[in-house]
């Protein structure tokens, strides 16, 4: 499996493969994209401490910059957007 992804996290979903398939579940395909997010919807619902609003709008405005954390964040309309990276393995019952 040549995901591109961190390879711990490839690791362990070797291991589910594995698992999987020792269910009776084969063909399985790995597929990875990310979930573009509004932060400011997502601040409003996660319900955040009052301070550490301050904290999150940090990081994500360094990584507008930088891609510091790696969430693909950009502007859209002037409000930050991120992108959560989203994985699912997929199989056909045998």
């Amino acid at each position: 499996m040549n995901s591109g992804i961190h390879p711990i996290l490839e690791h362990y979903l070797f291991r589910i493969r594995e698992m999987i398939k020792s269910v009776g579940i084969g063909d399985i395909e790995f597929q990875n994209h990310d979930l573009e997010m509004l932060l400011e919807s997502i601040l409003n619902a996660s319900f955040p401490n009052p301070d550490d609003i301050d904290k999150i709008m940090r990081l994500l405005r360094k990584d507008l910059e930088e891609n510091y954390r790696g969430l693909k964040s950009h502007l859209v309309e002037g409000k930050i957007n991120f992108c959560c990276p989203i994985s699912k393995l997929i199989g056909t019952k045998e």
